[in-house]
C-alpha cells in the first residue's frame, strides 16, 4: 500500500502547490478496520509528526491503478472490506491511498449561530470540475485531429487513383514523340501531341475529385496550367487554347444575324414639329 500524506499547511496551499509525503505500508488481507486505522495513524505520526491526531482529522481515499481509477472513500469498515475485495483481484496488489488534512475553518455563522464549513468543499468541487473540463477539451481535440487526418487520407487516397487513371489513359504510346513525355493528352480532332508533366496529372486528378462538372478522363480542367500559351500562336505551339478559342468562334459564329432596314419618314414621326414664328403686331 503506498501512502500519499499531505499535512494541514499544504491544503492550505493551491492544488498545483501540493506536495506530498510518500510512505510505504504493508498489509495483510486478514488484518481488521481497527488494525488498519491504528497503521495509519502510526504512519501519520511519523510522517507529519501532528500536535494532536485523531482519525476524524483526515480524509482517507484509495485507487487502484489500471482497474479503480477513480478515487474512493476509506472511512469505515465497508470501504475497507470493497478495497480488500478489489485488491485481491490482482497477482500483485498494489493500493494507492491519498491522506489528507482536514484544514481548520471558523467558518461563517448563520442566523441560527450554527457554523458552515464550506470553503473547502467548494474548492474541491471546482478543481474537480476544471479537471474534468480539461479532460473532455483534450478527448474533443484529439478526436477532431483523427477525423480531420483519416479525411485527409481519404482525400489523397482518391487522388492517387485518379492518377493512376490518367496514366494508364494518356500514356503515350507514340514512338517519335516531338514532347519527349510519357504522358501526352492528345486532341481528338488534332494528332498534337501535349506534355503532360506530374504537376499536370495532379492538377487534372484533383479537379477530377471536386466533380464531373468541371473534368473527366478524357475533358483536362479548365487551368492556368493547361492554358500557358500566348494568344496569336500557331496551332502547332499553342494546340489546346487554340482548340478552345475555335469552338468559342465556332459558336457565336453559328447565331443568327438579323438586319432591320427603318424608312426615313418613320424617323420624322420621332421629332416634334417646329413652331412657326410670331408675327409682330
Amino acid at each position: 500500500m503506498y501512502l500519499a500524506l499531505f499535512s494541514e499547511a499544504e491544503m492550505k496551499k493551491t492544488v498545483k502547490q501540493w506536495k506530498a509525503s510518500n510512505m510505504f505500508l504493508q498489509l495483510k488481507p486478514e488484518f481488521e478496520w481497527d488494525t488498519v486505522k491504528v497503521k495509519l495513524l502510526m504512519k501519520i505520526m511519523q510522517t507529519l509528526q501532528p500536535k494532536l491526531i485523531n482519525f476524524s482529522n483526515y480524509n482517507f481515499t484509495w485507487n487502484i491503478p489500471c482497474q479503480q481509477s477513480s478515487q474512493m472513500q476509506l472511512q469505515m469498515d465497508n470501504n475497507y472490506k470493497f478495497l480488500i475485495t478489489h485488491a485481491l483481484k490482482m497477482k500483485e496488489p498494489t493500493v494507492n491511498v491519498k491522506i489528507e488534512a482536514r484544514v481548520a475553518n471558523k467558518g461563517n455563522k448563520s442566523d441560527s449561530g450554527t457554523e458552515h464549513n464550506t470553503s473547502n468543499n467548494s474548492s474541491n468541487s471546482d478543481s474537480d470540475t476544471s479537471r474534468h473540463a480539461n479532460c473532455v477539451k483534450k478527448k474533443s481535440m484529439k478526436k477532431s485531429k483523427d477525423s480531420k487526418k483519416s479525411k485527409e487520407m481519404m482525400l489523397n487516397k482518391d487522388i492517387e487513383e485518379k492518377i493512376k487513371l490518367l496514366c494508364n489513359h494518356w500514356e503515350c504510346s507514340k514512338v517519335a514523340c516531338t514532347s519527349g513525355a510519357m504522358h501526352c493528352f492528345i486532341h481528338p480532332e488534332s494528332p498534337e501531341h501535349f506534355a503532360l508533366s506530374h504537376n499536370h496529372l495532379v492538377i487534372w486528378a484533383a479537379a477530377w475529385q471536386c466533380g464531373l462538372q468541371f473534368t473527366d478522363l478524357e475533358r483536362p480542367p479548365n487551368h492556368v496550367k493547361f492554358n500557358d500559351f500566348h494568344v496569336g500562336q500557331a496551332i502547332n505551339s499553342a494546340p489546346l487554347l487554340q482548340w478552345h478559342m475555335a469552338e468559342c468562334s465556332q459558336a457565336i459564329s453559328t447565331a443568327p444575324i438579323i438586319n432591320f432596314n427603318l424608312l426615313p419618314k418613320l424617323f420624322n414621326t420621332l421629332h416634334p414639329p417646329t413652331a412657326k414664328p410670331v408675327s409682330p403686331v
